[in-house]
C-alpha cells in the first residue's frame, strides 16, 4: 500500500464510509493472544469503472445446513445496515440453489445448475466450482519479444497466492537479465536469451493441468485436532523464495499438508551488504524476535527445502513432478521430530565465496549519523538507535529510557559535528566570533553539552524558551522537518515551522529547509 498513493488513498477513503456509517468500528480492547479473529480483506479496482471496493473474506467451513442458514442471515444483517450482500458462490449446490438467482455470482446467475463444471474467476485464478479446484488459464498475446513486451507478459500471470511463483520467477530471471544488459524498452531480446524465453512461453500452458484443491484438507478428513504452520525460506544467487505449509492432524492421527502460500523474487543485480541492511533491517529482526522463540527456528539441508524451488525456480513441466504443493515428505510423518543439524559448506558451493579481508584500526569514530540517515523518518531513527544500545547493554535497562538517551544522543552527536568550534568555544567560556552562523542566537551550552538559543524569556519551559540549535543540513533535521510536516498534516510552511519550535527545536535558516 505504501508504493501505491492512489491506492492508499482509495482504501482510506472507502473503509472510512464503512466506519463512519457504523457498519464498522475499531476494537477497543486488546484480547489475549490467541482470541482475536482477522477478517483478511483485499481491494479490487472495476476493470471499466475504476473504482475500489473491498472484499472481505469470511469463508468458513460450514455442512449444508449450516451455509445455507449462514448465507441467510448474513444476507438478513448486512440488509438492516442498508448494504446488500450478493454474488454468492458456492461448491455446495444446494447452497446456491437456496439463493434469489439475483444474489448469486454473474457466472451461475441463469444456469439450471445441472451443467458439468461451472467456473467462476477468483483473483485471477479460475475456480471449478464443482470439483472445487483451483486452475490457471494460461492465454498469451501476441507481444512483442522487447523488453516491454516480456514485461507484459510476465505481469499478466497473476498469482497471488504464489502458487506457481517458481514458475514465474523463470521469467523475470530473463526479464532481469535484459535490465542488467542494459536492452531498452522497445529493444528486441539478444539472440542468447531467445531460446530460454521461447521455452519458458512454450511450456506455460502445461499449467493449465494443475488442479489445486481449494480446501486445505480433503474431504471425509474430519476434524483436525492439530494444526500447524511450517514455513520455509531460501536465498540463492538467483532469487529468494519462500513458502508456507499447513499441516493438519485428525483425530485418527491422519495427517495432511498443503501449501499454502509462497512469494519469489529475483536477486538484485547490485549486491547488497550487510552494512547497508543493517539499520534498516533491525526493526524486522526485533519483530520476529518479540513473535517468535529461539525454538521454533532450525536448518534444513536444501534437498528438503521446499523453499528452494521457489529460490531457484522450475519449469511449467518439474512443478507437476516435486513436492511443491504437498511439501516436504518429512512433515507426512506421524510423529513428527524436527531435529537441529550441523550445517556444513561444501567445498566448491556456487553461492560461498571466498575472499581475502584485511583488518586494519581505524582511530575516527563510526560515523553513526551517516549510517542512520538511510533511515527516513525520525520516530524510527530514535527506534534503531534504542535498539542498537540496549543490544550492546545486553537487553539491560527500559526501551522508554533508551528512546530518550537515543534522542538526546542524536541530538548531540549532530551539534558536534555542525558546529563544533561553537560548542569548544562555549564551554572554554570563550565569546563566539562574528561570523559564527549562530552569533545572533545568542546561544549558551547546556548541562547536558546541548546548544540552546538563549535570551531572557521567563516562565515557559526550557525547550520553548530556549529551544535546541539545529543546523540546516543534517539528516536529523531533515527527519525531525517531515516528522512535523506529517504531524500538522501537510499544512504549510509557516504551521510546520511552528510547530518545530513549539516543540523545542530552533533550525537555522529554518524557513529554507521548511517547504
Amino acid at each position: 500500500m505504501g508504493r501505491n498513493e492512489t491506492f492508499k488513498d482509495d482504501y482510506f477513503a472507502f473503509m472510512s464510509d464503512i466506519i463512519n456509517g457504523g457498519f464498522a468500528e475499531q476494537a477497543r480492547e486488546e484480547a489475549p493472544v490467541g482470541a482475536v479473529n482477522y477478517i483478511p480483506h483485499h481491494g479490487v479496482y472495476h476493470s471499466k469503472k475504476n473504482k475500489l471496493r473491498i472484499v472481505f473474506d469470511c469463508s468458513a467451513n460450514e455442512s449444508t445446513k449450516e451455509a445455507i442458514k449462514l448465507a441467510r442471515e448474513a444476507r438478513e444483517l448486512c440488509h438492516k445496515g442498508g448494504l446488500r450482500l450478493h454474488k454468492f458462490v458456492s461448491n455446495d449446490k444446494a447452497v446456491t440453489e437456496s439463493l434469489p438467482e439475483s444474489e448469486r455470482a454473474s457466472e451461475v446467475k441463469h444456469s439450471n445448475l445441472d451443467f458439468a463444471e461451472p467456473m467462476e474467476r477468483t483473483l485471477g485464478i479460475m475456480w471449478n466450482i464443482t470439483a472445487d479446484v483451483f486452475f490457471f488459464q494460461i492465454t498469451l498475446k501476441d507481444r512483442p519479444t522487447t523488453r516491454r513486451g516480456i514485461l507484459s507478459t510476465v505481469a499478466s500471470l497473476y498469482d497471488p497466492l504464489g502458487l506457481v511463483s517458481p514458475v514465474i520467477l523463470n521469467g523475470k530471471r530473463i526479464l532481469q537479465e535484459m535490465c542488467r544488459r542494459g536492452v531498452g524498452w522497445d529493444d528486441i531480446l539478444p539472440d542468447n536469451l531467445k531460446p530460454a524465453w521461447e521455452q519458458w512461453c512454450r511450456e506455460l500452458p502445461l499449467l493449465q493441468e494443475l488442479k489445486i484443491p481449494r480446501c486445505h484438507h480433503p474431504m471425509n478428513f474430519g476434524k483436525p485436532v492439530n494444526v500447524q504452520l511450517h514455513h520455509f525460506s531460501d536465498a540463492s544467487m538467483l532469487g529468494y523464495g519462500q513458502c508456507l505449509y499447513v499441516r493438519l492432524v485428525n483425530q485418527e492421527g491422519r495427517v495432511h499438508c498443503t501449501l499454502i502460500f509462497a512469494k519469489s523474487r529475483v536477486a538484485p543485480i547490485k549486491v547488497i551488504t550487510v552494512g547497508v541492511n543493517c539499520s534498516s533491517g533491525i526493526g524486522k529482526v526485533q519483530q520476529i524476535r518479540e513473535r517468535t522463540s529461539p525454538d521454533q527456528w532450525h536448518y534444513i539441508s536444501t534437498d528438503q527445502n521446499p523453499a528452494d524451488y521457489a529460490s531457484r525456480g522450475l519449469t511449467a513441466d518439474q512443478i507437476r513432478n516435486v513436492r511443491w504443493f504437498q511439501g516436504p515428505s518429512f512433515l507426512w510423518e506421524k510423529n513428527l521430530e524436527v531435529k537441529d543439524i550441523t550445517c556444513d559448506l561444501k567445498i566448491g558451493d556456487p553461492e560461498v565465496k571466498a575472499i581475502n579481508l584485511t583488518a586494519r584500526s581505524i582511530p575516527e569514530p563510526l560515523d553513526l549519523l551517516q549510517r542512520l540517515a538511510r533511515i527516513s523518518t525520525w520516530s524510527m531513527m530514535i527506534r534503531v538507535l534504542a535498539r542498537l544500545r540496549m543490544a550492546v547493554k545486553g537487553n539491560q535497562g527500559t526501551l522508554v529510557q533508551e528512546r530518550t538517551d537515543a534522542e538526546k544522543l542524536l541530538l548531540q552527536l549532530t551539534q558536534r559535528k555542525a558546529f563544533q568550534d561553537e560548542l569548544q568555544q562555549l564551554t572554554h567560556g570563550k565569546q563566539l566570533k562574528g561570523t559564527s552562523r549562530i552569533h545572533d542566537l545568542d546561544p549558551y551550552v547546556e548541562e547536558a553539552g546541548m546548544l540552546r538559543v538563549g535570551g531572557r524569556l521567563k516562565g515557559l519551559a526550557e525547550g520553548t524558551a530556549h529551544p535546541i540549535i539545529l543546523p540546516k543540513h543534517s539528516p536529523v533535521t531533515r527527519a525531525i522537518v517531515r516528522h512535523f510536516h506529517q504531524k500538522v498534516q501537510h499544512q504549510g510552511r509557516g504551521i510546520t515551522q511552528n510547530e518545530i519550535r513549539s516543540n523545542g527545536y530552533w533550525i537555522v535558516n529554518g524557513s529554507k529547509v521548511v517547504n
